[in-house]
């Protein structure tokens, strides 16, 4: 009963606690905080106080879950035992603490947990869970303020973008008015003093222009014929050259065929002279070999004979074997010279015949050359004709005056000279014809 009136919503505490006392439930409870209240099994553990001891909890598979709930139980027994014996010492290292003496029992499947270590667990899991709330909570709130903030800079930024935009283009149009406004001025000064310049140089170049002309033309023709006559002089110099180098390189040829001739001729006659050497070396050899094979004969009757005489005949013996191998050595060497000598007569044949081949080749190619050469000749020869007759044609057509829209500007290093196309084409060929002058007179000089 709440309370002896039996009206609702009317709660006495003393009345409760006295009907509680009598029925034993307060007993009841006192037994079962005594023993183990609070059961879970290992999976459970680890899935509610797994937060405590993240280090023990790294793996997930499901046959560590023993071993998972073990290291917490552990981590978590290590810092109860702290909070219950606060006067431990902190530099004592590693304790090693038993889970039964805080209340904690693991057994195969649960985990059986006394009320004050239960309560232990409890604190620490909410404390845990608020520090990582509070984390969570300063990540989120700092991410949220970042966004602001770069939110809030980005359009600052682009603030800053407008207003410098509208200040540069105030500066660019400026700029531009002032430009526009200079171009102008610089145009029609250069144009007015370009028209007193045009009248006053047209006025005094009118009068020059006929007769350097004139001048220039004939300093062409000259320079012309001088240019052709040095290229004549060129061809005709190398064909000449070229004629003496190939009489010289014949000549040379034909010396060192007479040389070689004459070498092979020597070595033929030492061979020979060896050869016949040889047949002597041979008929002692012979004669050497027939008294040894007497000397051999010999030998049975040297058991009766002295040993002095004994001694003298085998001197003898020995000095017939070296004469021997001296005669075979020499028969040899003789052999290795004459197949040597063979060879080299061989080797002098075949440059003479290449020398043959070669001095044919070169007379060949002389001809030829010869050929060209004249072929040139005769076509500069036209040239020179065609040359004068347009020149000719040129000095005809002075008398005629070239209007002022044909007139060129010519510039050298000290004035201007407006002349007209006619007259800068000659001058550009004057320069060009000096230039292959300059360049032919420093390969003479070469």
């Amino acid at each position: 009963k709440p309370n002896e009136n039996l009206v609702p919503d009317d709660f006495d505490p003393a009345m409760i606690a006295d009907q509680l006392r009598s029925a034993g439930v307060l007993e009841a409870v006192r037994v079962s905080r005594v023993g183990f209240p609070q059961r879970y099994t290992h999976l459970q553990f680890v899935k509610r106080y797994g937060c405590l001891a993240p280090n023990a909890t790294k793996t997930r598979s499901v046959r560590d879950v023993k071993k998972q709930c073990l290291g917490v139980v552990e981590k978590v027994a290590t810092q109860i035992w702290k909070d219950e014996n606060p006067s431990l010492p902190k530099g004592s290292g590693k304790l090693v603490v038993d889970p039964g003496d805080v209340g904690i029992q693991v057994g195969k499947t649960k985990v059986f947990l006394r009320q004050h270590a239960f309560e232990y667990l409890e604190r620490y899991r909410s404390r845990e869970i608020e520090r990582n709330v509070i984390r969570i909570q300063a990540i989120a709130r700092g991410y949220i303020h970042h966004r602001e903030y770069r939110h809030a800079l980005r359009a600052l930024w682009r603030i800053q973008c407008m207003v410098r935009r509208m200040i540069g283009a105030k500066i660019v149009r400026g700029l531009r008015e002032e430009r526009a406004a200079t171009r102008i001025q610089t145009v029609w000064r250069r144009y007015d003093a370009r028209h007193a310049f045009l009248a006053t140089v047209t006025i005094t170049s009118w009068c020059q222009r006929i007769w350097r002309g004139r001048n220039g033309r004939l300093l062409y023709q000259s320079l012309d014929e001088e240019r052709r006559s040095i290229v004549i002089q060129k061809y005709w110099r190398r064909f000449t050259c070229y004629k003496h180098f190939n009489r010289q390189k014949y000549a040379v040829l034909v010396l060192q065929c007479f040389v070689r001739c004459c070498t092979a001729r020597q070595e033929l006659k030492k061979l020979k002279m060896g050869a016949k050497d040889l047949e002597t070396v041979k008929k002692e050899l012979e004669r050497v070999k027939a008294e040894l094979a007497a000397a051999k004969l010999a030998q049975g009757t040297t058991e009766t004979l002295s040993p002095e005489e004994n001694d003298k005949i085998e001197a003898e013996r020995r000095a017939l074997e070296e004469k021997v191998k001296q005669a075979q050595e020499e028969a040899r060497q003789a052999k290795e010279e004459a197949m040597q000598a063979k060879e080299e007569a061989s080797q002098a044949k075949e440059e003479a015949r290449q020398a043959q081949e070669e001095l044919e080749k070169v007379q060949k190619g002389v001809a030829e050359e010869a050929e060209k050469s004249q072929t040139e000749l005769e076509r500069l020869q036209n040239e020179i004709e065609e040359t004068k007759r347009k020149h000719a044609q040129e000095l005809e057509l002075l008398a005629t005056c070239p209007s002022p829209q044909s007139l060129v500007k010519i510039t050298d290093d000290e004035n201007t000279v407006t002349v007209s196309e006619d007259e800068a084409k000659l001058l550009d060929e004057v320069k060009i014809i000096k230039e292959e002058k300059e360049e032919a007179q420093a390969e003479a000089l070469a």
